[in-house]
Protein backbone atom coordinates (compact mmCIF):
# COMPACT_ATOMS: atom_id res chain seq x y z
CA UNK A 1 0.00 0.00 0.00
CA UNK A 2 3.25 2.50 0.67
CA UNK A 3 4.29 1.88 -2.89
CA UNK A 4 0.96 2.66 -4.47
CA UNK A 5 0.46 5.94 -2.08
CA UNK A 6 3.87 7.08 -3.20
CA UNK A 7 2.64 6.43 -7.18
CA UNK A 8 -0.43 8.22 -6.38
CA UNK A 9 1.88 11.22 -4.72
CA UNK A 10 4.07 11.37 -7.76
CA UNK A 11 0.91 11.08 -10.44
CA UNK A 12 -0.66 14.04 -8.31
CA UNK A 13 2.88 15.96 -8.19
CA UNK A 14 2.52 15.84 -12.56
CA UNK A 15 -0.66 16.83 -12.58
CA UNK A 16 -0.46 19.65 -10.30
CA UNK A 17 3.45 20.73 -12.27
CA UNK A 18 1.32 20.40 -15.96
CA UNK A 19 -1.26 22.29 -14.41
CA UNK A 20 0.85 25.45 -13.40
CA UNK A 21 4.19 25.09 -14.94
CA UNK A 22 3.13 23.74 -18.50
CA UNK A 23 -0.25 25.79 -18.72
CA UNK A 24 0.37 28.56 -16.57
CA UNK A 25 -2.37 28.39 -14.35
CA UNK A 26 -2.09 29.36 -10.71
CA UNK A 27 -2.16 27.04 -8.00
CA UNK A 28 -4.76 28.98 -6.10
CA UNK A 29 -7.06 28.58 -8.89
CA UNK A 30 -10.14 27.47 -8.47
CA UNK A 31 -10.06 25.56 -11.40
CA UNK A 32 -7.21 23.37 -10.17
CA UNK A 33 -7.68 19.88 -10.80
CA UNK A 34 -5.87 19.04 -7.47
CA UNK A 35 -8.42 20.88 -5.58
CA UNK A 36 -11.25 19.06 -7.31
CA UNK A 37 -9.11 15.90 -6.49
CA UNK A 38 -8.51 16.55 -2.85
CA UNK A 39 -12.09 17.10 -2.20
CA UNK A 40 -12.98 13.53 -4.08
CA UNK A 41 -10.16 11.79 -1.55
CA UNK A 42 -11.65 12.85 1.55
CA UNK A 43 -14.95 11.41 0.72
CA UNK A 44 -14.16 8.41 -1.87
CA UNK A 45 -10.56 7.53 -2.04
CA UNK A 46 -10.98 5.08 -4.77
CA UNK A 47 -13.07 7.57 -6.84
CA UNK A 48 -10.16 10.04 -6.52
CA UNK A 49 -7.71 7.51 -7.30
CA UNK A 50 -9.54 6.92 -10.72
CA UNK A 51 -10.15 10.43 -11.49
CA UNK A 52 -6.48 11.04 -10.63
CA UNK A 53 -5.44 8.21 -13.86
CA UNK A 54 -8.05 9.78 -15.95
CA UNK A 55 -6.31 13.29 -15.47
CA UNK A 56 -2.79 11.83 -16.24
CA UNK A 57 -4.22 10.14 -19.33
CA UNK A 58 -5.51 13.63 -20.11
CA UNK A 59 -2.05 15.24 -19.73
CA UNK A 60 -0.76 12.66 -22.06
CA UNK A 61 -2.89 13.08 -24.06
CA UNK A 62 -2.50 17.23 -24.43
CA UNK A 63 0.98 16.80 -24.62
CA UNK A 64 0.71 14.08 -27.75
CA UNK A 65 2.05 16.85 -30.45
CA UNK A 66 4.95 18.47 -27.87
CA UNK A 67 8.52 18.21 -29.61
CA UNK A 68 10.94 15.79 -27.64
CA UNK A 69 13.08 18.66 -26.73
CA UNK A 70 9.80 20.22 -24.52
CA UNK A 71 9.53 16.52 -23.36
CA UNK A 72 12.70 15.90 -22.08
CA UNK A 73 13.18 19.63 -20.43
CA UNK A 74 9.48 18.99 -18.62
CA UNK A 75 11.21 15.78 -17.71
CA UNK A 76 13.99 17.18 -15.82
CA UNK A 77 11.70 19.50 -14.26
CA UNK A 78 9.06 16.59 -13.17
CA UNK A 79 12.11 14.52 -12.33
CA UNK A 80 13.61 17.77 -9.71
CA UNK A 81 9.87 17.97 -8.03
CA UNK A 82 9.55 14.29 -7.85
CA UNK A 83 6.90 13.72 -10.34
CA UNK A 84 5.87 11.45 -12.36
CA UNK A 85 7.78 12.28 -15.71
CA UNK A 86 5.88 12.78 -19.08
CA UNK A 87 7.26 9.96 -20.51
CA UNK A 88 6.58 7.69 -17.56
CA UNK A 89 3.14 8.63 -18.14
CA UNK A 90 3.49 8.12 -21.82
CA UNK A 91 5.11 4.41 -21.60
CA UNK A 92 1.94 3.41 -18.52
CA UNK A 93 -0.61 4.59 -20.22
CA UNK A 94 0.35 3.29 -23.48
CA UNK A 95 0.93 -0.02 -21.55
CA UNK A 96 -2.52 -0.06 -20.44
CA UNK A 97 -3.90 0.68 -23.71
CA UNK A 98 -1.74 -2.53 -25.11
CA UNK A 99 -3.45 -4.84 -22.73
CA UNK A 100 -6.77 -3.34 -23.57
CA UNK A 101 -6.40 -4.04 -26.92
CA UNK A 102 -4.87 -7.37 -26.32
CA UNK A 103 -7.82 -8.30 -23.54
CA UNK A 104 -10.77 -6.51 -26.12
CA UNK A 105 -12.85 -5.39 -23.59
CA UNK A 106 -13.17 -2.07 -21.65
CA UNK A 107 -13.28 -3.46 -17.73
CA UNK A 108 -14.21 0.21 -15.99
CA UNK A 109 -14.89 4.00 -16.84
CA UNK A 110 -10.62 4.59 -16.66
CA UNK A 111 -9.85 2.15 -19.32
CA UNK A 112 -13.00 3.29 -20.84
CA UNK A 113 -11.97 7.26 -20.93
CA UNK A 114 -8.05 5.66 -22.33
CA UNK A 115 -9.53 4.16 -25.05
CA UNK A 116 -11.84 7.10 -25.68
CA UNK A 117 -8.97 9.70 -25.66
CA UNK A 118 -6.76 7.00 -28.27
CA UNK A 119 -9.13 6.28 -30.17
CA UNK A 120 -8.05 9.34 -32.76
CA UNK A 121 -4.44 8.37 -32.42
CA UNK A 122 -4.46 4.89 -32.92
CA UNK A 123 -3.18 2.84 -36.32
CA UNK A 124 -6.77 2.37 -38.19
CA UNK A 125 -6.84 -1.57 -37.04
CA UNK A 126 -6.43 -0.25 -33.09
CA UNK A 127 -8.99 2.42 -33.58
CA UNK A 128 -11.53 0.49 -35.06
CA UNK A 129 -11.08 -2.14 -32.39
CA UNK A 130 -11.28 -0.10 -29.79
CA UNK A 131 -14.10 1.74 -31.04
CA UNK A 132 -15.45 -1.46 -31.08
CA UNK A 133 -14.79 -1.91 -27.36
CA UNK A 134 -15.72 1.80 -26.45
CA UNK A 135 -19.77 1.43 -28.28
CA UNK A 136 -19.77 -2.38 -26.04
CA UNK A 137 -19.24 -0.10 -22.97
CA UNK A 138 -21.41 2.08 -23.40
CA UNK A 139 -23.94 -0.01 -24.30
CA UNK A 140 -23.62 -2.01 -21.18
CA UNK A 141 -23.70 1.01 -18.96
CA UNK A 142 -27.21 1.96 -20.69
CA UNK A 143 -28.54 -1.46 -20.14
CA UNK A 144 -27.18 -1.10 -16.87
CA UNK A 145 -29.50 2.39 -15.86
CA UNK A 146 -32.33 0.88 -17.63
Amino acid sequence: MAEQDAEYERMKRLLGIFFTDAMGHPADSPANPLNALAAIAEKQPAAARKGLAMAINDIVEMSNDQPPDYVRTLDAHLTAQGAMTLSEARARFSKRLKAILRRGTLKDETEYYLARNAVDLAAPEDAARLQAMIGAFESAVVALRE
